[in-house]
């Protein structure tokens, strides 16, 4: 048990962290999250009033004001406290989730030898250090086990020798603008992600589905990953989570009858309540059009433009996943629901973590480029605030986007990949090795 003290560290570290991050600037998501909890306890409206302490509205459908309500009822500090704990563990979970599967691959079926298994010496090189890096402790080895369906092979849970790997990948993954974002505003995005992995990563789970219901129930576009789950072929796990999710809207019904008829019928449709969409946080299709045409986009321009982007992404994300890449195809499904999402703050894009895990495995100088560009944040080098975004020029635009744009060209990269008679489609770029990945079926 002592060589899992990187976990215990981290977390404890993570409660230190939330106790000063209350004490000096606040965590202002979480303080919106406890007025939805305290209004759903008090029966006060939910939707229409703002928070008073931060004077944000709570835009979450009537079931997240109900898990929020525990945090309402605790004292801010110690809200804020066991919140950063609760997020830093997600992270290092996905973290480990992520390490794990691509270790999986790495670990799995096929010839050792470059010569017999067709791979030249730089491929050759490069599976050895990715081996070495995210292969080890990460599972029993299946290489003598067929994958799929059946397979009981662990290797998405790291073992205790690679704690401290795994808690040093998830630290250094805290530069990631998104990801730093997050623990400092209090935001739920790292559990969400936390609940989507589990579900499409995590194998053989007899109710796989319901946490992809569940995340929708809590934010909506999470529903993105039902597709994702039908695109794959895991149409019973697609059908559980459509069941999850209704369960949790009947839920706030039940709970919350005139609150969650006002969130359907009203609130989920009001553009205003998530902010200004031509903000230069807002790294979704509608803000790039909201910033380029001075103000909101004909609502056909936009669907037209999103739609087409996200759903190009999506497919792709299916393809990839089917490959055998389902880090990679994980990760390209969460930016396909940002694509699409008419407003997707920067620290929505937590997702980008998993392309970062996919990207390295396949080639450092990919993944470092990739990270670079959640670092570095572009998108606040220019002016912005008071509607100063409608002032950029063309250079401001290319460059404020950057997280949009790197998504669809990432997206692009891997379409090639795995376009039909390319090779890549059955053949794992990390391992070298010709195989179709089988689908759960769950």
């Amino acid at each position: 048990m002592t060589r899992w003290w990187p976990f215990g560290l981290a977390l404890a570290a993570a409660g230190v962290a939330g106790v000063v991050l209350d004490q000096t600037r606040g965590l202002l998501d979480l303080e919106v999250y406890r007025y939805g909890g305290r209004a759903a306890l008090d029966g006060l409206p939910l939707y229409g009033g703002r928070d008073p302490v931060t004077d944000l509205p709570f835009t979450y459908p009537p079931v997240a004001a109900l898990l929020m309500a525990p945090l309402a009822v605790l004292p801010g500090v110690v809200a804020s406290s066991l919140w950063t704990v609760l997020s830093v563990g997600a992270l290092v979970a996905v973290v480990g989730i992520a390490v794990g599967e691509v270790g999986r691959r790495v670990r799995g079926p096929g010839p050792r030898d470059p010569a017999s298994s067709g791979l030249g010496r730089s491929a050759a090189r490069r599976r050895s250090v990715v081996a070495r890096f995210f292969g080890r402790g990460a599972g029993a080895s299946s290489r003598n086990r067929p994958e799929g369906a059946g397979s009981r092979d662990p290797g998405w849970a790291c073992r205790p020798s690679s704690a401290a790997a795994v808690v040093g990948v998830a630290a250094a993954c805290v530069v990631l603008e998104p990801v730093w974002l997050t623990l400092a505003f209090g935001q739920v995005n790292l559990l969400l992600m936390l609940l989507v992995v589990v579900d499409l990563l995590v194998p053989d789970r007899r109710w796989a589905g319901v946490l992809v219901g569940l995340a929708a129930g809590i934010k909506l576009t999470p529903l993105v990953f039902v597709v994702m789950l039908v695109l794959v072929g895991r149409r019973t796990a697609a059908g559980r989570a459509v069941g999850a999710f209704l369960v949790t809207v009947a839920v706030g019904f039940v709970v919350l009858p005139g609150t969650a008829w006002v969130f359907w019928s009203e609130a989920i449709s009001d553009p205003g309540r998530v902010g200004g969409p031509a903000y230069a946080g807002n790294q979704s299709v509608y803000g790039a059009l909201a910033r380029l045409l001075d103000g909101e986009p004909p609502r056909v321009l936009w669907v037209a433009v999103a739609g087409v982007l996200a759903v190009g992404v999506l497919v792709v994300a299916a393809r990839v996943w089917r490959s055998g890449d389902r880090v990679l195809g994980t990760g390209l499904a969460g930016l396909s629901m940002l694509v699409a999402s008419p407003i997707s703050w920067t620290h929505h894009w937590v997702w980008a973590l998993l392309v970062g895990v996919a990207l390295v495995a396949r080639s450092w100088r990919w993944g470092l480029a990739w990270a670079a560009v959640f670092v570095a944040a572009p998108g606040w080098w220019f002016p912005h605030g008071a509607e100063r975004e409608h002032d950029w020029g063309l250079a401001a635009h290319v460059v404020g986007n950057a997280y949009l744009l790197a998504a669809l060209v990432v997206a692009a990269w891997a379409a090639w990949w795995v376009r039909p008679g390319s090779g890549g489609r059955g053949r794992d770029a990390v391992t070298g090795v010709d195989r179709e990945h089988a689908l759960d079926g769950a």
